[in-house]
């Protein structure tokens, strides 16, 4: 496992600005400047999202947002709540089991019906829904309409994940 930057190199190396999310070198390093954006927008299965090359090692925005801001790595996922991946104000991030972090993806690009939840059964043309706790896949029912099945993930969603 590669070594991870220290919280005084990190902070020798970069400014965080915690109300606009953005990242600055503090340290002029090749063709870096001082004063210059630190990171880059990547694009990933989940969308795009911002990466730092730090030291030789590459790391997620969010993540050394946390880390500059608590002092720490954070030990689960981060979760970005507008769902913007490149938006790592502090108020927009927060730390998340995967499962909460799921909650709050956008809807696949094979979802059809671009609600989140809502399955349709080719055999028979009705809609069901599901959502998984704890990595166990819970059916929520059968119902006549994709929204019906959404409005029922979405229920079960905020009982079980609560904000997310």
């Amino acid at each position: 496992m590669a070594r991870r930057i220290t919280h005084k190199r990190l902070r020798h190396l970069i400014d965080y600005d915690q109300k606009t999310g953005l990242f600055t070198w503090k340290i002029a390093r090749g063709p870096r400047k001082a004063g210059g954006r630190a990171g880059s927008v990547c694009t990933g299965p989940w969308g795009d999202y911002i990466q730092i090359h730090i030291d030789r090692q590459n790391y997620r925005g969010a993540r050394v947002a946390w880390f500059w801001v608590h002092g720490r790595w954070p030990t689960k996922e981060i979760d970005h709540k507008n769902r913007r991946g490149t938006d790592n104000r502090l108020k927009n991030i927060r730390v998340s089991s995967s499962s909460q972090n799921k909650m709050n993806r956008l809807t696949s690009g094979t979802n059809s019906t671009g609600l989140n939840g809502a399955f349709l059964d080719k055999r028979d043309g009705a809609w069901y829904s599901r959502i998984v706790k704890d990595r166990k896949l819970i059916h929520l029912g059968r119902f006549m309409t994709a929204k019906d099945a959404h409005n029922a993930y979405v229920k079960a969603g905020r009982k079980i994940y609560g904000e997310f």
